[in-house]
């Protein structure tokens, strides 16, 4: 690259003309005097006077495109790249306030040897205030790729991201030309993110420059109707569906570092939420990458039920396999017809369901039935414990007489394997803990009559004759 590179800045506008004017005012005024600059303005049907704006400018430097129709975000920067004159493209939003000194750390980046940088952006901050909305793009422990809204240490002028947005941002034309440019699928959101994996997969990576400040009204042209929902919906599906194993991927390392950081707050909720239980800390990788297939899967059926017509095909699964329960009467129970139609469990039984069923929740229902002449069969009560592939457990002691409904919320279920229920039952004489294959009156007491997965009955355990 060149040490005195010419830019293009790639600016689209729908609307919004007081904005646009303020913004390419700083524009103007922040970049350095000696910098070959010019800046493409692309207008993608506005119809408040923005045209008017545009049409009226007398700086040569500043080039508008007038979109017939409304294109996209992503259609607009490509026409714009496509007439290019500058090496490097400038990729910004209309909502932006740019302060002095915001470009030469990203250009700095851009430009090192060193870095093999694809793609550089900044610090933004909103404009009340100094809380920070961008400082890189992550994907968290949900599989959600978002905002880092936290400041690198302090000396740290470089940060190396998962991705940068593209509301302020520096390429290389040639490499955004080499990797086809926005991807036109996207509307309005997650071709920035998908032009930075573009980049990554040709080993140039996304930094931050922690220097480059600047401020942004965030989204100002875009609204919270329920149409641009379902659209944000439409480029996250697509943006996962592309990059499903580096999404993947980077979802396990979110894990891996909130398990190695147990003793924390938020990592302890964490870990508490979704009822991990202790082999977290024995085989954390192993663990990690259970948990990040199955909130992946739990995304691919989220997306399946609301943007998809046929919706999720849960009620016709089947259990697999089931093994521990026993339907023997009792005579002792009050409730005789319970006692005969649903089965009790000798310790433990093991439920085997298709793979990656359940996605969202799993639950079991049933009844703790009193000795014949008794209101509380059981001093103590009764502890019944779900486990979910070995991976999950919780817990209810104390349980008395009467129904009882317990389940374990976003099971560690994956599409690649069945999913393993062990459901235990002990008594308070047991302290607590599991006594497989012993009948006694506590464990013969505990009637279980569903099996619901995802809010929808997947197993009637009764028996027909009475």
């Amino acid at each position: 690259m060149v040490n005195n590179p010419k830019i293009t800045f790639i600016i689209p506008l729908f609307n919004y003309v007081e904005y646009s004017k303020a913004m390419l005012d700083s524009l103007l005024v922040s970049v350095p005097k000696d910098l070959d600059f010019e800046a493409i303005v692309v207008d993608d049907g506005s119809s408040d006077g923005t045209r008017t704006w545009l049409g009226q400018l007398k700086d040569d430097r500043v080039r508008p495109i007038f979109n017939d129709a409304n294109i996209g975000y992503a259609r607009s920067n490509n026409r714009a790249a496509e007439v290019a004159k500058g090496s490097i493209l400038g990729l910004l939003n209309n909502d932006l306030v740019l302060l002095q000194g915001w470009l030469e750390p990203m250009l700095e980046v851009l430009c090192s040897p060193s870095s093999n940088a694809g793609i550089v952006g900044n610090i933004q901050f909103c404009m009340d205030g100094d809380i920070i909305d961008h400082a890189g793009i992550e994907v968290n422990h949900l599989s959600k790729v978002e905002h880092i809204r936290a400041l690198p240490h302090s000396g740290q002028m470089v940060r190396r991201v998962f991705a940068v947005t593209g509301a302020c941002c520096l390429v290389s034309k040639r490499d955004f030309i080499a990797v086809g440019g926005f991807d036109e699928r996207y509307v309005n959101g997650g071709e920035d993110v998908d032009l930075c994996l573009k980049l990554r997969m040709c080993h140039k990576y996304a930094y931050v420059a922690t220097a480059s400040r600047v401020r942004h009204h965030v989204s100002l042209t875009r609204n919270v109707s329920a149409e641009n929902q379902e659209g944000n919906e439409r480029n996250s599906r697509l943006l996962f569906h592309k990059w499903r194993a580096v999404i993947q991927r980077e979802t396990q390392s979110a894990w891996m570092e909130l398990l190695a950081s147990a003793a924390g707050g938020g990592s302890r909720q964490v870990i508490s939420d979704f009822s991990l239980t202790d082999a977290f800390g024995t085989a954390p990788h192993a663990v990690s990458g259970i948990l990040a297939k199955s909130v992946c899967h739990r995304e691919d059926m989220r997306w399946r039920e609301i943007l998809d017509a046929d919706g999720s095909d849960a009620g016709q699964l089947q259990v697999s396999s089931m093994q521990g329960f026993r339907w023997d009467c009792a005579s002792q129970y009050g409730g005789m017809d319970l006692s005969v139609r649903y089965p009790w469990i000798d310790g433990c039984a093991w439920l085997v369901l298709p793979k990656g069923c359940p996605s969202r929740s799993v639950f079991v229902t049933g009844k703790i039935l009193a000795r014949s002449g008794s209101d509380n069969s059981f001093p103590g009560g009764i502890a019944i414990t779900l486990q979910i592939n070995g991976v999950q457990q919780k817990s209810w002691t104390k349980l008395a007489v009467g129904d009882f409904n317990l389940g374990v919320e976003r099971p560690a279920s994956i599409p690649q394997h069945p999913t393993l229920v062990r459901v235990v039952v002990a008594s308070a004489s047991d302290g607590g803990r599991a006594a497989p294959y012993r009948r006694d009156a506590a464990t013969e007491a505990v009637r279980f009559c569903t099996i619901i997965t995802d809010d929808r009955v997947l197993l009637d355990l009764g028996r027909n004759e009475a």
